[in-house]
């Protein structure tokens, strides 16, 4: 899990395959699953709570890995550093999430969480984010939590990723 536009950093997992996808000149293209102006009405919206903001979110693709992207728009009053754990839903295992946590020393805009790879996603179905903020590593409740649905456009249950009739990458 990458937190691309936070600057303090607990996890540090490079995502092998985007790197050397990026590496061989391929740039993930994000395919959206919530709505935005113009899109289909049906897709989630995107949620909002205390202190977050969801701006984009679904998956990134480049042709060996996708993985799920989310960009958030961080309140200027949420006083750092904090604590931040991002679940991401596992397709082959809805009880056992991917789970990522980033302690966030210094004020952010803006902040994109990406998590892969991620196989199993099945084209029409929803998949869950939870983002939670705590004040510190350990807390038992969070100032925060963000629950977004996703919709994939995707189907990596094969060896071969599908994109749904009629899409594009963005």
């Amino acid at each position: 899990m990458i937190f691309t536009s936070c600057t303090a950093r607990l996890i540090t997992i490079l995502f092998f395959a985007f790197v050397a996808a990026n590496a061989n000149g391929e740039t993930p293209s994000l395919v959206s699953g919530v709505w935005k102006q113009g899109h289909n009405i049906m897709e989630p919206r995107p949620k909002s709570s205390k202190f977050m903001k969801i701006i984009d979110a679904g998956f990134l693709v480049s042709r060996s890995q996708e993985a799920y992207r989310v960009e958030i728009e961080i309140s200027p009053n949420l006083a750092t550093p904090y604590f931040m754990q991002a679940f991401f839903e596992n397709a082959r295992d809805s009880k056992k999430p991917f789970t990522e946590e980033a302690i966030i020393s210094e004020p952010k805009a803006q902040c994109s969480l990406t998590h892969g790879p991620v196989k199993g996603l099945r084209i029409g179905r929803d998949y869950r984010v939870t983002v939670k903020i705590f004040r510190r590593q350990g807390d038992a409740q969070p100032l925060d939590v963000l629950v977004q649905s996703v919709r994939s456009y995707l189907d990596t249950t094969g060896a071969v990723t599908r994109l749904k009739g009629g899409m594009r990458a963005q």
